[in-house]
């Protein structure tokens, strides 16, 4: 009998469960957008990549924004701008993840961007 405490419905295997690292993740992937992210483009980004699930990634969302590392800006989009402390989570931090894990990512975003008509390279 596989071990229940490892499986969380929604999180395909090879998807993060952590919600520490799923936090890391979301601030590397801001610092890396040339473009102004929102809520429902992460969660495209994070859904298409099979990185975590909705409520994860919306709980993470959440904490971010109460921890002081993200911010909703005030454009009509609602796009999160990291803060400071984000930038530095993302840099300190963003070496726990594998290279596998960014790249899957980056390349998810790059085409949510190219569907939503936004123009620019996401590194």
């Amino acid at each position: 009998m596989k071990n229940i405490d490892n499986l969380k419905a929604g999180i395909p295997p090879g998807g993060i469960r952590d919600i520490f690292t799923v936090k890391v993740l979301v601030c590397y992937l801001l610092g890396a957008s040339p473009l102004p992210l929102n809520e429902n483009q992460l969660h495209q980004i994070f859904d298409a990549s099979g990185m975590t699930d909705y409520f994860t990634l919306a709980q993470t969302l959440s904490e971010l924004e109460k921890s002081g590392h993200i911010v909703t800006g005030n454009g009509d989009g609602g796009e999160y701008l990291l803060k400071a402390s984000g930038h530095e989570a993302a840099e300190e931090l963003g070496n726990i993840l594998p290279f596998s894990v960014k790249e899957k990512v980056l390349k998810a975003a790059a085409q949510i961007a190219w569907t939503d008509g936004q123009r620019g390279e996401i590194e």
